[in-house]
């Protein structure tokens, strides 16, 4: 991921949880080229997104629930490139 992407990701961590999940939800719409019934159900599930990243900052404030996922899917990758 560049770095350009981390630091926007960094910055957009210490937003709100409800200005998080708005942030989540505008762009997730943005990857749609037209709008569609889908894309409220999206900018919802933006919005548990955001809720699932405030309840697992408390209870692993060291630890970024988005950082955890991202690392996971590098893992899984490099797994699948030695195969």
């Amino acid at each position: 991921m560049p770095t350009d992407v981390v630091q926007l990701f960094r910055e957009a961590s210490e937003l709100s949880e409800e200005d998080r999940a708005t942030l989540a939800g505008l762009l997730i719409e943005s990857l749609e080229s037209e709008r569609d019934d889908g894309a409220s159900r999206r900018v919802i599930a933006g919005n548990q997104v955001g809720r699932l990243n405030g309840l697992y900052a408390q209870l692993a404030p060291e630890r970024s629930l988005s950082e955890e996922l991202i690392r996971e899917r590098r893992q899984q990758a490099q797994r699948e490139r030695k195969r």
